[in-house]
Order: structure tokens, then sequence, then C-alpha cells
């Protein structure tokens, strides 16, 4: 156990050895202080920690604990995405490192600056928002939006990213061979 006396292990984020690879690898992080990392909470995919520190609030993303489907949950994907946009006018948090070895924190994971703000999931999250507040996180989304569809995936580095084509036959087969009750009937385009 660390010397640190409020060292706490989060399921899926052991305290010592996230802690290490940070101060490894994440010349930038601080990890002197206390440690008090915090599962945020909403997400449907993977885990999502935010590790408040001296240096500044980092975000550390894995895969969940437990089966997972073949493919699914792919952090080095996020990451690959991330790192390609970082230097694009689209905004994304800032990546600061990927860690593709398993046995450091039980799954591979990668780290990225905290972006502030708040997150608006449904119409209720904007009820509070005025007119004109409303109009601008509108306006802010279509922007985003076309910064993202005018990135040349090929000058970003990701020409050879993912599959080109059959998208949906290709999820409908994953959900087919998961026993998922969800899969659609039919794959519209």
């Amino acid at each position: 156990m660390s010397a640190v006396a409020d060292l706490a292990d989060l399921a899926g984020l052991p305290a010592d050895s996230a802690r290490g690879w940070l101060r490894r690898n994440v010349p930038e992080a601080d990890v002197s202080g206390r440690w008090a990392p915090e599962i945020i909470a909403g997400g449907l995919s993977n885990l999502t920690y935010r590790l408040p520190l001296p240096s500044g609030t980092l975000v550390l993303r894995r895969p969940p604990v437990g089966h997972l489907l073949p493919r699914a949950h792919d952090v080095a994907r996020e990451y690959r995405v991330l790192a390609a946009l970082a230097p694009t006018p689209v905004p994304v948090p800032e990546p600061l490192g990927f860690c593709a070895d398993p046995d450091v924190i039980g799954a591979p994971f990668y780290v990225m600056r905290e972006v502030g703000g708040e997150v608006l999931r449904a119409t209720a999250d904007t009820g509070r928002l005025t007119a004109d507040q409303r109009s601008a996180v509108a306006r802010e989304l279509a922007a985003t939006l076309a910064a993202l569809h005018a990135v040349d995936p090929v000058a970003a580095g990701l020409g050879d990213f993912g599959r080109h084509g059959g998208y949906c036959e290709r999820q409908l087969a994953t959900w087919g061979s998961s026993g998922s009750a969800r899969a659609p009937a039919t794959c519209r385009r």
C-alpha cells in the first residue's frame, strides 16, 4: 500500500498502479497530492474517472469490468481519434497518454485533460436555459459538426480507420451473436 493515507482503489482503478503509470508517463500530472478520483456516472459505455490533481483535473477512460463483446469498448480506438482530431479545429479534450498494457489497471486505458462544461442529455436538462442560450448551444453544435465533417480523414491520419461500408450488417451480426434482445429487425440506411 502507498504511503499516502487516503489512497483508495475504485472499481477498475487500482490507486497505486494508476498513480505510478501517471507519474512515469504523463509528466505534467502531479500525483504527489491527495488521491481522490471519482467515477463520472451517466455514461453508457466505458468507465470514466475524474482525477482531481494539484496540476489540474484529468479524465481516465477504460473498458467496463467484466465480460465484453469482441471489439467493443476499444479505448485504443477512442484515443487514436482524439489524438488525430486534437490538432484540427474540432474541439476535443487534449489526449495525454495511452496504456495498452492490461496489467497496469486491469485493462487498456487512456488519460486526457478534463474539459469543463455541463452535460445536457435530455430536454429536462435544458429547461433552465434561456432561448438565447439554447440558440447558442444549437449554433455551437452545428459548428462542431461542420468542423468534424471538414476534417480530411487521410490528412488527420485516419485514412485506414475502421472498415468502410457494411456497418449496419456488421452491427446486426454482433448483436445477433451476443444474444442481445435489443437487436433491431432491420437495418435502415
